[in-house]
Formats: C-alpha cells, sequence, structure tokens
C-alpha cells in the first residue's frame, strides 16, 4: 500500500474527520435535548395555570465551556443568560455538555412540592438511553 498524501492533504483529512464527529455530537445532544424537552411538557403533572413553566423548559449545548446552542421558546430564552451564569462552573473545560432547564425561578419550587417540572426527562429520553449503552460498550 503506498502513502500518497502530503502531510497539508492528511492535516485536511483529519480536520474533516474531527469536524464530522464534531456536527455528529451535537446532532445527538440537539436530539436529546429536544426529547428531555419534550418528556417534561408533556409529563409534568402540575397545574400550569398560565403556560409560564411548561413554556420555559429549554436547553442549552456547551463545547468547551461555550454555549453554542440553544433551543427553548421566549420564556426559556429570557432567563437563558441566568441560567448559562449559573452552570458556568459546573460545565467541564474540554468536551461537550447538555444543560436542561426550566427557565421560570419558581420551578424548583414546584419541583421541592412533588411535582415533575425536569424530574425524569433525561431519563426518559430515549436517545439518551441509547447513548448511554453505546458508550457502556466502548468503555468495556
Amino acid at each position: 500500500m503506498s502513502w500518497n498524501k502530503t502531510p497539508d492533504e492528511l492535516i485536511q483529512k483529519l480536520r474533516n474527520y474531527i469536524a464530522q464527529d464534531d456536527r455528529n455530537i451535537e446532532m445527538i445532544l440537539h436530539r436529546i435535548g429536544q426529547e428531555a424537552v419534550n418528556w417534561a411538557r408533556e409529563n409534568g403533572n402540575y397545574t400550569d395555570r398560565t403556560g409560564n413553566l411548561r413554556n420555559s423548559i429549554g436547553y442549552v449545548i456547551f463545547k468547551d465551556r461555550v454555549d453554542i446552542a440553544f433551543e427553548g421558546n421566549q420564556p426559556a430564552k429570557q432567563n437563558k443568560d441566568v441560567i448559562i451564569n449559573l452552570t458556568k462552573d459546573k460545565i467541564p473545560n474540554k468536551g461537550y455538555a447538555l444543560v436542561v432547564y426550566a427557565g421560570m425561578e419558581y420551578g424548583i419550587y414546584v419541583e421541592a412540592k412533588g411535582y415533575i417540572v425536569l424530574s425524569g426527562a433525561l431519563e426518559n429520553s430515549p436517545t439518551a438511553k441509547a447513548l448511554k449503552q453505546a458508550l457502556k460498550k466502548v468503555k468495556g
């Protein structure tokens, strides 16, 4: 087998592989985030008279501690920066993180009273379950 790539061509090929991996990871995290948001909105067992709490559920994707993507309705968007500031210290310096949140500050109090706002949202994402299984197999 002959080697017919120049060093520059090899570098570019490797960059393309890495970029494709990044896009795939981001797509998986978007899917998990959307599944979690949908599950939380559908399964929240509280009375939401105004619709604000359900509509404030959204998610942020981080890469290397920088927020690279956000999904959510207007109430989620209004508090996105607050959520980013609150979680920034817990986000890893390298790699990816997904933060699913309820943007209304009283969401934590609703959960504390025993109602479901976000609890179980990630655990009930089919894609998150599949990813967890795939990573177990990779680790051995």
